[in-house]
């Protein structure tokens, strides 16, 4: 029998870290992902694994690799993160353009808050493990615009200097402005990035729902938090409430291309509710800023007061009731 003390620390004992690598298979064990669930869970960590690439190797040399299809990878990515709440990616081998563009997109959608990117380009052996147009890939793709998030919602967009986040990427400033005319733009392609790209994904699976209205509304509310709220892009929230009144074209692409789409967006979803007859009629305008306003509210807080406050806010329980307080101003009067 187990000890009263070892029990109670079993069921206090916070859950581990859950941390997925993403890269290729090494036979021996020495890299790729096998040796990274080896390392994560000598750490602690409960590790996955997402294969990108398969090679034939052993201590020596690689004699051979075989590229995973980049529509595998990201099933097997999206598959994973749909049961597992993954906190943390690390990126290793990927091989090929189409696998790196693939992988930095399925990363966008689901947001994980820690990211490591390490890719590999060359076996200790010497051997090549990264086609030459995938450097193109990586050097556009995952290195500059996952160190341009950090540093924007570290330190905002006016703090942030290219030189800094092409170091962090592990590229020259100059290879940044092969892809990137200058820090707005770069900030642009972030925003689209980590947050166009969900809300477009978003209009497709509500042009598809075939369910109640109510439970469409509550679904992109979660959502929001989700896949935009919780993640480390959503600091990008903060940095615009911040810094929008100093740059007016910024502002301005972030309402043309994120707040308005998503304001249609939820929009159509109250249009919905009042034509099918599920919602009371209602000023949809008015009701998509309000409906919206705690989800900001939220983003903030948990970025500036939240750290500091002697009272936590639950980021589930203030969701909650933002739901049941939707749901009770769009329910149709009773006759």
């Amino acid at each position: 029998m187990r000890h009263p003390d070892i029990l109670i620390q079993s069921m206090t004992a916070p859950s581990p870290p859950k941390v997925v690598s993403i890269a290729g298979v090494d036979p021996s064990g020495g890299a790729g992902v096998l040796a990274d669930v080896k390392a994560m869970s000598a750490l602690g960590a409960y590790a996955c694994g997402v294969v990108a690439a398969l090679t034939a190797q052993n201590t020596r040399a690689v004699t051979g690799i075989w590229p995973v299809p980049p529509d595998f990878v990201a099933q097997q990515i999206d598959t994973l993160f749909a049961d597992v709440a993954i906190d943390a990616v690390k990126i290793g081998m990927l091989g090929e353009a189409e696998v790196i563009e693939r992988v930095a997109e399925r990363l966008a959608h689901w947001q994980p808050r820690h990211r490591v990117i390490d890719p590999v380009m060359v076996a200790k052996s010497g051997d090549a493990l990264l086609a030459a147009s995938a450097v193109e890939a990586l050097r556009s793709h995952l290195l500059p615009l996952a160190a341009a998030l950090e540093f924007f919602v570290e330190r905002g967009f006016a703090g942030t200097r290219l030189d800094d986040v092409a170091a962090r990427a592990g590229v020259s400033k100059g290879t940044l402005y092969l892809y990137f005319e200058n820090k707005e733009e770069l900030f642009k392609e972030v925003v689209r990035h980590n947050v166009v790209a969900r809300i477009a994904q978003a209009r497709e699976e509500a042009a598809a729902w075939a369910g109640p209205s109510v439970d469409l509304v509550t679904t992109l509310i979660e959502q929001w938090w989700r896949d935009f709220g919780a993640t480390h892009a959503g600091g990008i929230t903060k940095l615009m409430m911040a810094e929008s009144g100093n740059f007016p074209e910024i502002a301005r692409f972030y309402l043309e291309e994120v707040i308005e789409p998503w304001h249609a967006l939820l929009g159509q979803a109250l249009e919905r509710g009042i034509a099918r007859g599920e919602f009371r009629p209602v000023d949809v305008a008015s009701h998509v800023r309000v409906i919206t306003a705690p989800l900001v509210m939220l983003a903030l807080w948990s970025r500036s007061f939240g750290p500091c406050s002697a009272e936590p806010l639950d980021p589930e329980a203030y969701l909650a009731t933002t739901i049941a307080m939707v749901r009770a101003a769009l329910a149709p009067e009773r006759a």
